[in-house]
C-alpha cells in the first residue's frame, strides 16, 4: 500500500526489485501523461463503478490536502 506513490525508486524494498522495471515504466508514463502518482492512483480508484468510497490512513494534515487537491 501507498508503493505507487514512491517518488525515490531507489528507496524500493528489496522485496519489490523484481518489478523495478515496471516501476520505472509507470513513472515514464506519469511524466509522459503529465500525471502525478496521487491523481493517477486516485482516477485509477474512480474508473470502477461500484467503489463509491474509499479509506486512506494519513500521518499529517498536509496529506490530507494533497489528496483534496488531487481529488
Amino acid at each position: 500500500q501507498g508503493i505507487l506513490l514512491i517518488e525515490d525508486l531507489t528507496r524500493l524494498n528489496p522485496y519489490f526489485l523484481s518489478w523495478k522495471k515496471k516501476f520505472y515504466a509507470y513513472h515514464a508514463w506519469l511524466k509522459d501523461e503529465n500525471q502525478d502518482q496521487l491523481s493517477s492512483c486516485l482516477a485509477h480508484i474512480k474508473s470502477f463503478s461500484w467503489v463509491d468510497r474509499f479509506l486512506f490512513a494519513v500521518q499529517t494534515t498536509e496529506q490530507i490536502k494533497e489528496i483534496q487537491r488531487a481529488t
